[in-house]
């Protein structure tokens, strides 16, 4: 019996800095567009791919970043985890 290796899932985390937030408003969700269009697409056909938009704040990277670590625990990689302090 064959069996199919298991499908890369991908996390992509786009990071932006707050500035740009107050210097061009707009021009994280253009650039979060372009990766809906252009990147994710590329992606779709070899990898599951989660994207939830850019962040730019230290809490919502750090908030990705337990989430992240999370997701790696539930497929039996506890290194991450142990090794945070939450």
């Amino acid at each position: 019996m064959n069996q199919q290796p298991a499908r890369p899932r991908i996390g992509l985390l786009a990071l932006t800095l707050e500035f740009y937030e107050q210097l061009a408003p707009g021009l994280r969700e253009s650039r979060e567009r372009w990766l809906q269009e252009t990147v994710l697409p590329d992606l779709a056909p070899i990898a599951d791919v989660c994207f939830r938009g850019a962040v730019y704040r230290r809490e919502d990277v750090d908030a990705a970043d337990v989430l992240r670590r999370l997701i790696s625990a539930a497929d039996g990689d506890l290194y991450g985890v142990k090794h945070t302090r939450f």
